[in-house]
């Protein structure tokens, strides 16, 4: 046998020995494997696929899947491959869902495990909607939730809106309430819809000063006149806004603010200018029309408690979950610079409370009397109205919806510290004397 036989013979023999390898590979793959590592294995694998997504803006791309798999997760791929209308032939045509998000989807779908980031959630999100994926849904709003802050909150929120997921849309709410300031003056902020605008304008908890308000609402209506292309004269800006003018607070704004900054701008007639310095010059007697003269109450004071080290309390705990707060008020006796410390009939407007505890929380007391009007999100307790705690009084959280307050066998952490921190709240000395533990913070209304 010649030298070149013997060579190209060697060639066949290696093929021959990959190709069985490689065989052999593939079929013991799965050997190793989970059901659940099988199945992330076959997603996007054209091995045992038996239908290919095409899509409409990238006609180079195609998606192998299995239809049995997509199927058992969604009704709407269900009843796509197997119901009586089922699509024809081994491939499908996406027209409103990108490859990208595609693959997202269908990462879920095959894993539980989407590998979501900030680029892909909200198109994630339609994708799920529209397959009905539930559980893709939960991951997407779970996403956005923890990734909420002052430039974004704003879109996220109006995204909760259009897909009616309420939670998301209350959890977004509350956040631009509470961080009006950075929100109002966010570019985010001037896109949001007329209804968004008119229910923040209108909040009594909004907390910013009422300029700012003002000033937030003009750049939302010169954004407006801008997106519609009409001039963004007074008269524009004006009809843009509508009834969401008339939940601006002018009337306690200061005299000097409003002569600065809203006089100027034009958006008022001449006739609500001229209420509005009359009920200014009268100390609030003369009405008002239409304009709200009522304070807001959204300001807060908020109280780090997780920068302290509570690790020298350890030994003076108690079971249950308690708050108690004590608080010394200094005033001048007689005007002439001597002070006193008085804690009568003083108390302390609290509006919220963070903290890991707050999952195990059922119930709430005040004294002996039950805490209705509150909501918690995730670990934070919001009340609807700031619940007002009497010097020395104890608020009680209950793990339960019944008698007693929580038991260490159920909540092995169901205790509460005894500790000496003192902070200042609205002009007082404030003592915190008992606190849960995994209490994170506190905030306090400034009115």
């Amino acid at each position: 046998m010649s030298e070149k036989s013997t060579r190209k013979g060697e060639r066949l023999v290696s093929k021959s020995i990959r190709e069985s390898t490689k065989s052999s590979t593939d079929v013991n793959w799965r050997e190793t494997k989970t059901a659940e590592e099988c199945l992330s294995h076959l997603c996007l694998s054209k091995h045992l696929s038996d239908i290919s997504f095409t899509f409409k803006d990238s006609q180079n791309v195609k998606l192998p899947a299995h239809k049995f798999v997509l199927s058992m997760r969604s009704t709407v791929f269900e009843t796509m491959f197997y119901g009586s209308l089922a699509e024809c032939g081994d491939t499908v045509l996406i027209e409103d869902v990108d490859p990208e998000t595609m693959k997202v989807l269908m990462r879920f779908a095959y894993s539980d495990k989407p590998g979501l980031d900030g680029n892909n959630v909200l198109p994630c999100l339609y994708a799920a909607k529209k397959y009905v994926l539930t559980g893709l849904v939960r991951q997407c709003s779970n996403f956005l939730e923890d990734s909420i802050d002052s430039k974004n909150v704003c879109s996220i929120h109006e995204q909760a809106v259009f897909y009616d997921m309420k939670p998301l849309q209350d959890i977004c709410f509350d956040y631009i309430l509470e961080y009006a300031s950075d929100t109002l003056s966010s570019e985010d902020f001037l896109e949001v819809s007329h209804m968004t605008l008119l229910n923040i304008l209108r909040h009594d908890e909004l907390a910013t000063n009422e300029v700012d308000v003002f000033n937030a609402a003009v750049r939302w209506s010169k954004n407006y006149c801008k997106a519609k292309k009409i001039p963004p004269n007074a008269a524009n800006e004006r009809e843009a806004l509508g009834i969401a003018l008339y939940q601006i607070r002018f009337p306690i704004m200061p005299i000097e603010e409003f002569d600065q900054v809203v006089t100027p701008a034009g958006i008022l007639t001449n006739a609500e200018q001229e209420l509005l310095y009359q009920f200014n010059a009268t100390k609030g007697s003369s009405p008002v029309g239409r304009f709200i003269n009522r304070e807001r109450c959204g300001e807060v004071v908020t109280i780090d408690i997780s920068k302290y080290t509570l690790s020298q309390y350890q030994g003076k705990r108690r079971q249950a979950y308690y708050l108690q707060i004590q608080c010394q008020y200094q005033y001048d006796n007689y005007g002439g610079g001597a002070s006193s410390t008085s804690t009568n009939r003083l108390s302390l407007k609290i509006r919220s409370i963070r903290g890991a505890f707050v999952k195990n929380v059922r119930r709430i007391a005040l004294g002996n009397a039950s805490v209705t009007n509150y909501k918690t999100v995730g670990n934070k307790i919001t009340f609807k109205y700031p619940l007002e705690m009497a010097v020395g009084g104890t608020i009680q959280f209950h793990s339960n919806d019944t008698e007693g307050s929580c038991s260490s066998e159920v909540i092995p952490a169901c205790i509460s510290y005894r500790i000496d921190i003192q902070e200042v709240v609205n002009g007082r000395n404030v003592n915190f004397v008992q606190i849960p533990a995994g209490m994170e913070s506190i905030s306090f209304a400034k009115c």
